[in-house]
């Protein structure tokens, strides 16, 4: 038990506020598109010759992706950074944090055991459940364990769907 918790202890990048916690990037995703590009281009008589390319693509921009974003959980709330600090949302506008509490659901996909993407709605307006909700869709390109654990300790356990 003391082992597991200094590898999770380890696992999470402590910036100088103990209350905040910037996520370690993970490069699982990448590998896994890099090896499904590498197998297509092998396949026999070139069947998977169409699907390399475009797998080889997703595996550099996840790879890319990976490098440039952080997962951050402070003490009120959940915030996505790039290299370069606090960002708009490119489609609604205002920064990518989301405070715990205006956080209706999550869910891991395909599962918490293997997430390779994250879901979470939040609530909009005066709304008060995920009916009433915007979702956001990442892919899990941070420690998943850490991800997983401190979703459902920040947000909620209760909030999970999947």
């Amino acid at each position: 038990v003391e082992s597991e918790a200094l590898g999770t202890m380890l696992s999470l990048l402590l910036t100088a506020n103990a209350e905040r916690l910037v996520l370690k990037s993970d490069y699982r995703l990448r590998d896994a598109a890099a090896a499904a590009a590498f197998a297509a281009a092998a396949a026999p008589f070139g069947l998977g010759l169409p699907a390399a390319p475009p797998l080889g693509a997703l595996s550099a921009f996840l790879g890319s992706r990976a490098e440039a974003v952080s997962f951050v959980f402070d003490s009120e709330a959940l915030e996505i950074l790039d290299a370069n600090g606090p960002r708009e949302n490119f489609a609604v506008g205002g920064r990518n944090r989301w405070r715990y509490s205006d956080i209706a659901e999550f869910a891991f996909y395909p599962s918490s055991e293997l997430p390779l993407l994250v879901y979470f709605a939040e609530r909009s307006g005066s709304g008060s459940g995920a009916s009433d909700s915007q979702g956001h869709l990442f892919p899990v390109l941070c420690d998943p364990e850490s991800l997983v654990r401190l979703f459902e300790e920040r947000v909620g356990a209760s909030k999970r769907t999947a």
